[in-house]
This record gives structure tokens, sequence and C-alpha cells, in this order.
């Protein structure tokens, strides 16, 4: 069997690695402010637990992923057809997820 590494010019690559990025929304207004209210809260939950010590391991987890998890939904959209503005099922999905 022949598995030789597909190689891409040097060139493309950095359009290849942008376009991958380029999947994240970029928010506005209050799900911008949302976002970095949670954001800055799961830093501040890390920070709390580190200096304090640890947490039940499962409850630690089940915090993380709520927070990880909230931001994800706001940041990623779920569907491909539509990356302009905030969908009603992605803030659905990040509601059911915490």
């Amino acid at each position: 069997m022949n598995m030789e590494a597909k190689t891409v010019p040097r060139e493309e690559k950095p359009e290849i690695c942008l376009t991958e990025l380029d999947k994240r929304r970029d928010l506005q207004g209050i799900a911008m402010i949302v976002a970095g209210v949670v954001a800055v809260a799961a830093a501040l939950f890390h920070l709390y637990v580190a200096y304090e010590g640890q947490l039940f391991a499962l409850t630690h987890r089940a915090v993380h992923l709520a927070f990880i998890g909230f931001l994800g939904f706001l940041y990623y959209p779920v569907s491909k057809d539509r990356r302009e503005g905030l969908p009603f099922y992605d803030v659905a999905f990040a509601l059911l997820i915490v």
C-alpha cells in the first residue's frame, strides 16, 4: 500500500488554516456580553478550585462542561447553512447544556 503524505504547496497552507478557523461566529450585542461574563465566571471558577482545593470530581467536571458547552454553542454554529446572527436552536442548545 502506498501511504505517501499529501503535500500542499507552502503558499496554500495559511489559506487552509484560515478556512478551518473561520467557522467561529462573531458575537454582537447582548450575546457578546453574556459570553464574556460566562467566560470570566469559568476562569474564576477554575482559579477558585485551583486555590481552595479540588471539588468532588463529578461536580468539577459537570460545572466545567456546563461553562465550556455553553460557550461552544454560542461561538460555533450547529448548522453550516447559517452563520449570521444567533439562531434560536443554538441558544436552546446552550441553555439546555446548563
